[in-house]
């Protein structure tokens, strides 16, 4: 919803300081409400001032962009804390150190009042490891009031609505219940189990399972996480992750209260130079930002901001805010995904047809040579048909002529080949010297020898006394062929 710059507040004779620049997004700059909730936020941090809370010292709005100031913290938050200590947990003294801290800052928080001296009822309930903030020289301070929840809001919470992060909500938080300070005592047990243990209180694999455990008070106690757990401890962690809110402590006063008493009877130091010590064993030496000295600045820009107590600083200079340019150069999604989707079609299709026209011309599918335009391809030639060309013979129905029984009758066809004939040597005898030669079919058709159908015996030469006899009928008697009455 907004984003943050590390800026650089500059004054006279060389004053400058770091500080944060929040803003609000520009896609945002037109949501009233939100615009509300942001400024909101803005005037509620700006009137608290405790050590244990981040300040805001100015508030403003530039070209329709709105914006606040805050004091800068050269550290980290918890969860990068609980990511980089190994095995998972932070020494016992540095966790309750830590919740000794916010118990102290959410305290303040709770009992403000405006000028007037009424209550004004803030409940933070965003307690959470990324917005509790440690310094390297053992600070603690609570950040983001953006969903922070006050008696007299202009803009209230719409029902059926739930803020905050689901793993660190109280029970009435997650049931939509009216809430109290001790939503965020609850949060705050929430915070102390997770350092303790090295484990969240409260995990599922969805939102609403979280929510349901929280509900119903199912988690693990710490003796059954870690067997060592000290019991005196334990107790005072049960007691803030009480369901019943009348059960839990009345207030994160009580709950330092606690935490000092058992780090007295466990022979704990609650100090800041102890939880400096372990920033600096966990990420080493960290050195304050150099403007002079940052390659990500280029072409700054002046801001000229205002102050928020308009009143008391009318006659005061503007003050300074030197930062880096914004990048306001915006990809939407929809676009994003086009032109991925487009360099995946470029990348793997192009090849994938480079690839199947060389397969197809090396498998000898395709013609490698190019094709020839349809323009220059010659047309069919068609001879005409002149009186002299010789026209085919029409096809009739074939003669049948009296053969003899060694004769294979045969349909005439328009086309057939004639064998080339084989001389005889000259002294083999022929076996049917005697016998006529059977009578082709298309010779009588009147056809030529090259129109001869093959025949599937060929013929023997006969003799020309046989030829001039071959149409006697005497001759086609079996009994007169062979007089010694056998057949062949």
């Amino acid at each position: 919803m907004a984003e943050l710059y590390l800026a650089k507040s500059l004054g006279i004779a060389g004053f400058e300081r770091p500080c944060v620049l929040k803003l609000v997004l520009p896609r945002l700059t037109e949501d009233a409400v939100f615009v509300e909730m942001f400024l909101t936020e803005a005037r509620l941090a700006a009137t608290l001032d405790h050590p244990n809370v981040v300040h805001v010292v100015d508030t403003g709005e530039v070209d329709g962009e709105f914006f606040f100031v805050m004091e800068y913290v050269h550290g980290r938050d918890v969860r990068a804390l609980l990511r980089a200590s190994n095995p998972g947990t932070v020494p016992l003294h540095a966790a309750l150190t830590i919740a000794h801290g916010v118990a102290e800052g959410l305290h303040y928080v709770h009992e403000r009042r405006d000028p007037s001296g009424r209550f004004l009822g803030l409940v933070h309930r965003d307690v959470s490891p990324s917005n509790v903030m440690v310094s390297y020289d053992g600070s603690v301070k609570l950040v983001d009031f953006g969903i922070a929840k006050a008696t007299e809001m202009r803009h209230a919470t719409r029902t059926g609505v739930v803020k905050g992060k689901v793993h660190y909500m109280s029970p009435e938080q997650c049931e939509g219940r009216p809430l109290d300070r001790r939503t965020d005592v609850f949060a705050l047990g929430i915070l102390l189990y997770e350092m303790t243990t090295g484990r969240p209180a409260f995990t599922g694999t969805n939102d609403y399972y979280v929510m349901s455990r929280i509900v119903r008070g199912v988690f693990a106690r710490p003796r059954e996480v870690d067997p060592a757990y000290p019991p005196e401890l334990e107790q005072i962690v049960l007691r803030a992750l009480a369901r019943d809110p009348n059960e839990r402590y009345v207030s994160a006063q009580a709950l330092q209260v606690e935490l000092e008493q058992y780090a007295r009877a466990a022979d704990l130091t609650l100090s800041p130079r102890m939880l400096a010590e372990t920033m600096t064993e966990v990420f080493g030496e960290a050195l304050a930002p150099n403007f002079d000295e940052d390659d990500e600045e280029i072409a700054p820009t002046q801001l000229h901001v205002g102050s928020v107590d308009s009143a008391a600083m009318a006659h005061s200079a503007p003050t300074d805010l030197l930062v880096g340019p914004r990048r306001t150069t915006r990809v939407s999604v929809t676009a994003r995904k086009r032109t991925v989707a487009l360099a995946l079609v470029l990348g793997l299709g192009v090849p994938c047809l480079f690839v199947g026209a060389w397969a197809a011309i090396e498998l000898g599918v395709a013609d490698p040579v190019a094709a020839v335009p349809s323009a220059t391809v010659p047309a069919p030639v068609v001879a005409p048909i002149s009186a002299a060309t010789p026209l085919p013979v029409p096809l009739g129905p074939p003669k049948i002529v009296p053969i003899s029984p060694r004769a294979v009758a045969l349909p005439t066809t328009s086309h057939s080949f004639a064998p080339t004939p084989q001389p005889a040597p000259a002294d083999a005898v022929p076996i049917d010297a005697g016998l006529p030669a059977a009578t082709d079919p298309a010779s009588e058709a009147g056809l030529g020898p090259a129109e001869t159908k093959r025949r599937r015996k060929p013929n023997r030469p006969s003799a020309p006394d046989e030829q001039e006899t071959s149409r006697d009928p005497a001759r086609l008697d079996p009994s007169a062929m062979y007089p010694s009455g056998r057949g062949r």
